[in-house]
């Protein structure tokens, strides 16, 4: 009991103190655990190359920059729209839809340039993923 009462005052900090800290923390996580899932899939559907752990630390890298954007964005909706009434929600909504693909480009241009990738190839692949992505995170 004691072990399950340290563990929520922990979740309790990290989640009220340190949230730009467990914010980034998830991104981070996220980005990373996101790659491998996506390259297991590839290898699974019959793509012949090896897990490539570079790939993956660079979307953990896009977590580093997604994170704590992610939180100074959120923080700024609560603040302007406080509340969860279903207008407010709404606004909310609004304003993700309209910032989303932004800091999309902004994640593929800093992945981008952690592969040594050009900006501009950057961009063009954000063009050509950028309808998949909306539809998928506004579902």
């Amino acid at each position: 009991m004691a072990m399950i009462n340290y563990l929520k005052r922990t979740v309790n900090k990290l989640f009220t103190r340190h949230l730009l800290l467990t914010n980034t923390a998830i991104a981070v996580g996220f980005m990373g655990a996101g790659d491998a899932i996506q390259q297991v899939l590839e290898k699974k559907l019959g793509e012949e190359k090896p897990f490539d752990k570079t790939r993956t630390r660079n979307m953990m890298g896009g977590g580093l920059v997604f994170g704590p954007l992610g939180h100074l964005w959120y923080s700024f909706l609560d603040r302007r729209f406080p509340g969860a009434k279903t207008s407010t929600v709404a606004k909310k909504l609004g304003c993700e839809m309209a910032i989303g693909p932004p800091l999309i480009l902004v994640i593929f241009l800093s992945v981008g340039l952690l592969e040594g990738k050009p900006p501009k190839k950057s961009f063009n692949e954000f063009k050509d993923n950028i309808i998949t992505i909306c539809f998928v995170s506004f579902n």
